[in-house]
């Protein structure tokens, strides 16, 4: 063989060696949890400074995720108040709604619930 095919050779099989040892030290880390919650089994937080309580879990007890300033609100895609998302959801003990909070620090990211196309628009449901 060749010693410039070598040297080619080589230096492909190092740059591989080199990528795959790096991506080994890769650590994925997820900084964020979303938990699916029934309408009814959640309490809203007052407000900033409250606290959303809710089980995390099917086997878990409830727990509080406290609210900040940096804590959304929102209806499908749309941010709204934290009164909006109360007045939308309240009567639909069964509506499905996704609570996100931080992993480390267990406050509140974001409450969103998404409704039915009429209930959105404000029609009676």
């Amino acid at each position: 063989m060749n010693s410039s095919i070598r040297h080619v050779l080589l230096a492909t099989v190092a740059c591989g060696a080199i990528t795959f040892a790096h991506a080994q030290g890769a650590v994925l880390q997820n900084t964020n949890i979303a938990a699916e919650v029934s309408a009814g089994s959640l309490t809203l937080p007052s407000g900033v400074g409250g606290a959303a309580v809710f089980a995390p879990c099917a086997e878990c007890p409830p727990k509080s995720f406290p609210a900040t300033a940096a804590t959304r609100y929102l209806l499908g895609r749309k941010e709204v108040t934290l009164q909006e998302l109360k007045a939308a959801i309240i009567g639909k003990p069964s509506l499905i709604v996704t609570v996100k909070y931080s992993a480390s620090t267990g406050e509140l990211v974001s409450i969103t619930a998404d409704l039915p196309a009429s209930t959105a628009a404000g029609s009676p449901n």
